[in-house]
């Protein structure tokens, strides 16, 4: 996709919409949307371009969320923008779907593939079908790369398909990835510094005292994400085996609330401004960081002056500027969503809060008691 466009369900899909979005997402004064995005997702050297977690996060649901609010504000008018935008949303949903670690999530494409729960088998059977027609618009030939995703669809179908006449009623696909080998084997390679190419010996030695000390934790910088395995060596693995129908799902609880903050990076001038709309991606961004700390606050004092004040009463009623908050909500049949819509006077007050912070902090980064300063710049100028 960086090299040339690629057609997807007969419809053109260009980089230069995802580009075009993290620089309206990068330039907003206050709240950024995109916060993990950096000019290395956007242009990566020849390293970067093998990292799974850069590209990963360029095809995440922020992005979808992101390039839709540009959409609907009219920040991001190309004609191929709605397409690539579902294009993102697709491959996220899928990559879930493939790496599915717990029977039940929050997300409800990262669940395990079970009959009581048909999405994730409907997602995989839909894109094994966008798959065989994937293509480039230069060029001749179709990439590996898009067969190998399409013989993956298969093989993991085919092994739901196994598994369950032999009496299995769900399948976590993560097991099928190689990132639990990859953090295993990087422990080993960091044991008395970097040695990439350990003798029969020192593997042995270092896997010992690995076991013993329980230590098996990969780097964090690691381009494979923690699989949360527990190693079979550890007596740990038997109170495994007999708590594990008891398990309860609360990794993705806060996943949706954490993608959007404040950003101390960015800033511009209001003269390089042309035409703003009064609904962009910065005030969607404000609104909806401002929802997440009207919710924390309520969360950690219960307090019913501060909900009336931070938090609407209908959180359902959704306008223009919550569309980023509505597209964040995952679908939900109760209506209850966990995502929050605050009043446009605290959003107001966090809006201008976000731009005294980036003031004070990108002139005088280093200043003495600057967490004071900030307050009392907040008293003097924004408290009534």
């Amino acid at each position: 996709l960086l090299s040339s466009d690629i057609v997807f369900k007969n419809n053109r899909v260009s980089f230069q919409d995802i580009k075009k979005t993290y620089e309206i997402d990068k330039h907003s004064p206050t709240s950024r949307t995109l916060l993990k995005i950096t000019d290395c997702h956007i242009n990566p050297g020849p390293f970067k371009k093998m990292s799974c977690k850069l590209a990963l996060q360029v095809f995440s649901k922020s992005m979808y969320v992101a390039m839709r609010t540009c959409i609907n504000t009219n920040e991001l008018k190309s004609s191929t923008a709605t397409h690539t935008a579902e294009f993102v949303k697709e491959i996220n949903n899928l990559f879930d779907c493939l790496n599915s670690q717990n029977l039940y999530s929050s997300n409800p494409y990262k669940c395990a593939i079970s009959e009581e729960r048909p999405l994730t088998q409907l997602v995989l059977k839909e894109a094994k079908q966008w798959c065989k027609y994937l293509k480039k618009c230069k060029g001749h030939g179709r990439p590996y790369t898009f067969d190998g995703l399409l013989w993956t669809i298969n093989a993991i179908l085919e092994i739901y398909k196994e598994q369950k006449i032999m009496g299995f009623n769900y399948l976590l696909t993560a097991r099928f990835n190689q990132d639990a080998i990859e953090n295993t084997f990087s422990v080993f390679r960091q044991k008395g510094g970097y040695n990439n190419n350990p003798t029969a010996r020192t593997f042995r030695a270092a896997f010992k005292i690995m076991t013993k000390m329980q230590l098996m934790k990969p780097s964090t910088s690691s381009n494979c994400e923690a699989d949360n395995d527990n190693v079979l060596a550890l007596n740990s693995i038997i109170n495994l085996w007999e708590n594990n129908d008891d398990y309860d799902d609360h990794d993705d609880h806060d996943d949706e609330d954490n993608s959007a903050s404040s950003s101390l990076t960015y800033s511009i001038h209001e003269d390089n401004y042309i035409e703003v709309p009064l609904v962009n991606l910065s005030v969607c961004s404000d609104r909806y960081f401002s929802g997440y700390l009207g919710k924390k606050c309520i969360e950690k004092f219960n307090c019913i002056k501060c909900q009336d004040y931070m938090l609407t009463s209908t959180p359902v009623d959704f306008n223009d500027k919550d569309y980023l908050i509505f597209c964040k909500a995952y679908g939900s049949k109760s209506g209850n969503f966990s995502l929050k819509v605050p009043t446009d006077n605290f959003t107001d007050y966090i809006s201008k809060c976000q731009k005294i912070l980036s003031k004070i902090v990108l002139k005088k980064p280093y200043k003495l008691n600057i967490g004071l300063t900030i307050k009392n710049s907040i008293i003097k100028n924004i408290w009534p």
